[in-house]
């Protein structure tokens, strides 16, 4: 896929390695990738011969994390992210959403956030992580604290959970 007219993909690489040849700072390239529009095998391999001509000192990896302005993208899954990382075979980083160590502060934040999500309209957990860019592992335990103090309810449509307020 080419970028949006009037943009031209060899001038924004040929910008690109101009500025690295005459920038003396720190060069970093991020690469947003999207499933079926950017992670096809032959996408990765001219990706990689980008990369070696642009010379970058770090490449980072990135997929959607937020809901995005167009409809049907998904963030990549962290073992995609790793597949296209290995294909590179350059010493880069996944720099999306990571699983971390929450302080009691953040806690309440995330379930803050999800309740306000499922007073609005009942969430399936998927639909959860995707819309507040969280880990599975966030959004479970969040559900679970909001679930004990009874501020969160289950229901089950179709076999799948869907949570809601009381």
């Amino acid at each position: 896929m080419a970028p949006a007219p009037p943009l031209d993909l060899n001038q924004i690489l040929a910008g690109l390695k101009d500025f690295r040849d005459k920038f003396q700072g720190h060069f970093w390239l991020e690469v947003f990738l999207i499933e079926g529009v950017n992670t096809h095998d032959d996408h990765i391999a001219r990706l990689k011969e980008v990369i070696a001509e642009i010379q970058p000192e770090r490449v980072q990896l990135n997929s959607a994390v937020r809901p995005t302005a167009e409809a049907g993208i998904a963030p990549l899954s962290p073992e995609r992210l790793q597949e296209i990382r290995t294909q590179l075979g350059l010493d880069s980083e996944i720099i999306t959403a990571k699983t971390i160590n929450t302080t009691q502060q953040e806690q309440d934040h995330i379930d803050e956030a999800i309740l306000a999500l499922v007073q609005r309209h009942p969430c399936c957990l998927t639909d959860i992580c995707t819309s507040l860019s969280l880990e599975t592992t966030a959004a479970e335990s969040a559900l679970e604290r909001l679930s004990r103090s009874g501020q969160v309810n289950t229901d089950y449509r179709n076999g799948l959970a869907y949570y809601r307020a009381y």
